[in-house]
Order: structure tokens, then C-alpha cells, then sequence
């Protein structure tokens, strides 16, 4: 599995670093908006999800332990 791996990996970093890109990328657009709304609406949901945790594990599940003791 590691000899695959670093097969995977050369391969990879060959074709990120040294082939020659065959469109110039000065005309190409940025993403379309759906998709930065999507990428904005997951980021505040995880940045939510990881500053609400302290509050629902000190309201729901520690009391739970404590009833299933």
C-alpha cells in the first residue's frame, strides 16, 4: 500500500509542477455564484457547529450520562 502510495503521489506532483498548461488561464472566470453561496453557507455551518459544541455537550449530553448512570 505505501509503494502505491508514493507511485500515486509522484504521479500527482508530475502533473501538478511540470506539465505545461494548454489554456491560458487569464480569460477563465472564477466560480459561479451558487457554488461560492454553497462554499459560504458549509463554512458558517462548520465555524457554528464547532463554537455551539461546548453548549450542547453541557446541556444534552452530559445529563445524559448522568441519567444512564
Amino acid at each position: 500500500a505505501s509503494v502505491l502510495t508514493l507511485a500515486y503521489f509522484l504521479v500527482l506532483e508530475r502533473n501538478i509542477f511540470f506539465v505545461k498548461i494548454e489554456t491560458p488561464l487569464e480569460d477563465k472566470r472564477g466560480a459561479p455564484l451558487g457554488i461560492k453561496f454553497s462554499e459560504i453557507l458549509l463554512t458558517a455551518i462548520t465555524v457554528g457547529v464547532g463554537l455551539g459544541f461546548p453548549f450542547v455537550f453541557n446541556t444534552w449530553i452530559l445529563p445524559i450520562k448522568e441519567m444512564l448512570r
